[in-house]
């Protein structure tokens, strides 16, 4: 049983897995924007949400490269999460 947990514990603080939060968190955050901000006149539509959130999305992802950590904090930044 200790030795499940171990191993649970080393794939949780692999790289791979780390990459893998941050697509998540990425995503959880673009959608939550979305419905914190449904009632607005500029975001009635899903649709207009979505790119706003996904050009931010891709602006952060320019600046920071390849790090999921700083595209995360800039995404959530740059939307006011």
């Amino acid at each position: 049983m200790i030795h499940l947990i171990f191993i649970f514990l080393l794939l949780q603080m692999s790289p791979v897995f780390a990459g893998n939060n941050y697509q998540v968190a990425i995503e959880q955050n673009m959608i939550f924007f979305c419905m914190k901000n449904r009632k607005k006149p500029q975001f009635l539509k899903s649709e207009f949400c979505k790119s706003y959130a996904h050009k931010t999305l891709y602006r952060c992802q320019r600046v920071s490269k390849k790090s999921s950590y700083k595209t995360l904090r800039c995404l959530k930044k740059s939307l006011r999460i």
